[in-house]
């Protein structure tokens, strides 16, 4: 059933139908209305398509649940509009909002988009749940799927995974596998005699909307992520354990496209020292014989968090030789390291990470880089390479892809001014190749950088309009390092000048053992 593709309001001089700039100072705006949950995925023909939620003007259920419009939009590489007006796929009730409770957004081999909705259209205020307890609602989940010319191939309403009812649910992925259909994995909680009861539910759909099956995953986690396992069958890795204590581990599993184990579950971290204030960072890079896993943990004790990654393959074997223990991508005494993200360079088996560090008190940070090919082996020293210097000020949103030739390209946010890099360092050897500015939007937050292709990266993040209304803007980053059609000047700077020397023991860099 084709869905009209519902106008938002949009001023006769908006900035979503211009191309790109070369002016780093005057980007594209993405968003006219103000969102909270957003995302951005590539297509195989270069055009990108955007997903945010906005809370809409009617609060309802005596303002504990409010409706949230769920809408898409596919721009062309150039930056303009591929479609004439965004689509809103559900406008629907809701708890009230939590960063956890997010929709998943993704696309699959044949330009497919999916969006999952989390959400309380099935519960009433008259259906008040748990009764006298809390003003909670009943929370299902939905997933609608829409081609690429914005068409809902599921209907307007999507398919309905569950409509009983949980306390909450959150923290979805999801994955398409060969035969077509999809799983999705999603972390539900539900309440009985007022104690909650947390369980990872997988379920797969037919490429034409059947629920095919859903089930518990066992053992329980949280954080899962889905990656293909090959011949339709899937992995999902995931944080075993009480999610905020230290002797939760990371664990995999394998499983059939009819939802039987093909191995049990396997560790790939259990060494206890998780941050004890915030959920751990998690994160899964798909390759041809599994997934690399990467996360920040304190297994010392002494409250300086590192960087780890782990490999395992589709037989559930660890590749690298230091097992649960991880292999340690840098480190550098009395500095933390934060949430380290990667990219998968196939053409020559290897991976590139970056992360954030700081000291103790995150006043001083700055961006560290490394190079690890398919036997766990630290290519860029043992310590990584500087893509920020470690100064007083902020850092963050660090992130990497590779240009065509595998070279890899660096991308973070640094404050004091508010500025947007991208840095593009040498396969070989990690020296600097060029660094551009992309923007100097005061405000701006949450970078994320879609894949090189086109000749050209995109990069998307918010931007504090006033009020902690947040609006999306993007800029695209050429491989020479120009911005907008590739014909203007290069805004190519020199790095800030690194700090050669300082009697704080702080910032000492130091030889880092991978074991």
């Amino acid at each position: 059933m084709k869905k009209l593709l519902l106008i938002i309001a949009i001023a006769a001089a908006t900035p979503a139908i211009a191309q790109w700039s070369d002016n780093p100072a005057a980007n594209i705006q993405i968003s006219t209305e103000a969102v909270y949950d957003w995302s951005s995925r590539m297509m195989s023909d270069s055009s990108f398509v955007v997903y945010y939620n906005n809370p809409s003007e009617t609060v309802i259920y005596q303002d504990t649940v409010f409706t949230i419009k769920h809408i898409l939009m596919r721009y062309n590489s150039d930056g303009t509009p591929a479609w004439s007006e965004p689509l809103i796929v559900a406008n629907t009730p809701n708890r009230e909002y939590v960063m956890e409770n997010i929709s998943l957004f993704f696309i699959d081999n044949e330009d497919n988009i999916y969006v999952n909705v989390p959400d309380c259209r099935y519960d009433t205020f008259e259906t008040l749940w748990p009764a006298g307890f809390y003003k909670w609602y009943k929370m299902s989940l939905t997933v609608y799927k829409i081609n690429k010319e914005g068409v809902q191939i599921w209907g307007d309403t999507g398919v309905s995974i569950d409509k009983s009812g949980h306390a909450l649910i959150a923290l979805s992925n999801a994955i398409a596998l060969e035969n077509g259909s999809i799983v999705l994995a999603w972390l539900q909680d539900d309440l009985f005699n007022s104690t909650t009861v947390s369980t990872t539910k997988i379920a797969r759909i037919s490429s034409s909307g059947e629920v095919l099956w859903v089930k518990d995953l066992s053992p329980a986690g949280h954080l899962a992520t889905l990656v293909n396992g090959g011949s339709s069958q899937f992995i999902i890795v995931y944080m075993s354990g009480a999610a905020l204590l230290s002797n939760t581990t990371i664990c995999a599993q394998k499983f059939s496209a009819g939802g039987n184990t093909a191995w049990e579950h396997t560790e790939l971290y259990n060494r206890g020292g998780f941050p004890s204030y915030t959920l751990p960072s998690l994160t899964v890079l798909p390759v041809e014989r599994g997934a690399i896993v990467s996360w920040s943990a304190d297994p010392d004790g002494d409250t300086y968090e590192d960087a780890f990654c782990s490999y395992i393959d589709r037989y559930g074997e660890l590749v690298f030789a230091n097992g649960v223990s991880g292999v340690k991508l840098g480190h550098a005494p009395y500095t933390r390291q934060f949430s380290p993200t990667g990219v998968y360079d196939k053409a020559n088996g290897c991976i590139y990470y970056t992360w954030r560090e700081s000291t103790g008190g995150e006043t001083w940070n700055s961006i560290t880089g490394q190079k690890i090919n398919l036997s766990g082996e630290l290519l860029w020293n043992e310590n990584g390479i500087l893509i920020a210097p470690m100064l007083e000020r902020r850092v963050d949103y660090p992130s990497v892809q590779i240009d065509s030739a595998g070279n890899p390209c660096f991308f973070y946010l640094e404050n004091y001014p508010r500025t947007g890099y991208a840095q593009k360092h040498a396969s070989t050897d990690g020296s600097e190749l060029w660094k551009t500015t992309f923007t100097t939007l005061s405000g701006s937050e949450a970078l994320k950088t879609l894949p090189y292709i086109n000749n050209q990266w995109i990069a998307l993040w918010g931007k504090n309009g006033g009020n902690d209304n947040i609006y999306l803007y993007a800029q695209n980053i050429r491989e020479d390092g120009t911005l907008g059609n590739g014909s203007g000047i290069s805004v190519a700077e020199e790095l800030p000048a690194l700090l050669k020397s300082t009697s704080n023991k702080n910032f000492s860099i130091t030889a880092n053992p991978t074991a």
